[in-house]
């Protein structure tokens, strides 16, 4: 959900809706979001260094850092992974479908509309122990699924 949240920032102010400008403010928000926590605590740290070398020095001083303090711990090793962009249901491709042939490790599926100047969300869980088959757990606006959310962690 919070990634959700996030795309908010870099997408359209609401009602305006693009599916496809919403999908590219979704991986700007949240494939670069190690790399924006490290710059935001290097400019807090260090609010005076405006030289590129010394920014690179501090950068892989705490990239070292974060490797033995967890409290600090910023990137993942891969950078990649985490986001799927999958081709939604077409034809006699069922979504589900497309799911499991481009993206067959996931455990969640998420599709995002906007309607009536808010975002809907549907919410999938995928089931691993069952081919192809997936169980909806979440269907409502973005604010309804952040009441949701609470009361599933309870």
């Amino acid at each position: 959900m919070q990634w959700i949240e996030s795309a908010l920032e870099f997408a359209w102010k609401l009602p305006r809706y693009e599916a496809d400008e919403f999908a590219a403010a979704f991986v700007a928000a949240n494939k670069s979001r190690h790399m924006n926590r490290l710059l935001a605590l290097l400019m807090k740290k260090f609010p005076s260094a405006d030289d590129e070398r010394e920014i690179d020095q501090l950068k892989d001083t705490l990239e070292r850092i974060s490797k033995s303090d967890p409290d600090l711990y910023l990137m993942d090793d891969t950078g990649g992974g985490e986001i799927r962009l999958i081709t939604p249901a077409t034809g006699d491709t069922p979504t589900m479908d497309a799911a499991a042939y481009f993206a067959a490790d996931i455990q969640y599926r998420y599709e995002i509309r906007g309607w009536d100047g808010e975002l809907h969300v549907k919410a999938f869980e995928i089931n691993y122990t069952k081919w192809r088959t997936e169980n909806e757990i979440f269907a409502g606006t973005l604010a309804e699924m952040k009441g949701w959310a609470k009361e599933a962690a309870k």
